[in-house]
């Protein structure tokens, strides 16, 4: 097992974090909040550390789609438990 596979995936959720914050900057949102963006990066760490025990190999040349995969799994993963979340609150009013 690689660690750099979940310290990639750890930067990965930050980054996916950051975005997130600077997505609404421009509209006045509230200032950046890290244990906020806390479970983000958690969630792109628990990715990582998923693909290294599957024995993801690391290489220069994949790094880069490695990085992409990371945040998508991050985001995709993030917004489906937001929904989940979301229509189980709804449901319960």
């Amino acid at each position: 097992m690689d660690p750099m596979v979940i310290i990639y995936g750890l930067f990965a959720g930050a980054v996916f974090a950051l975005l997130g914050y600077l997505r609404q900057l421009p509209t006045g949102g509230e200032a950046f909040d890290f244990l906020k963006a806390l479970p983000t990066i958690i969630l792109g760490g628990a990715i990582g550390a998923m693909l290294a025990v599957a024995g993801t190999p690391i290489s220069e040349e994949s790094i880069a789609i490695q990085m992409g995969v990371y945040g998508s799994l991050t985001v995709a993963i993030q917004y489906f438990v937001q929904a989940v979340y979301r229509w189980y609150t709804a449901e319960c009013k």
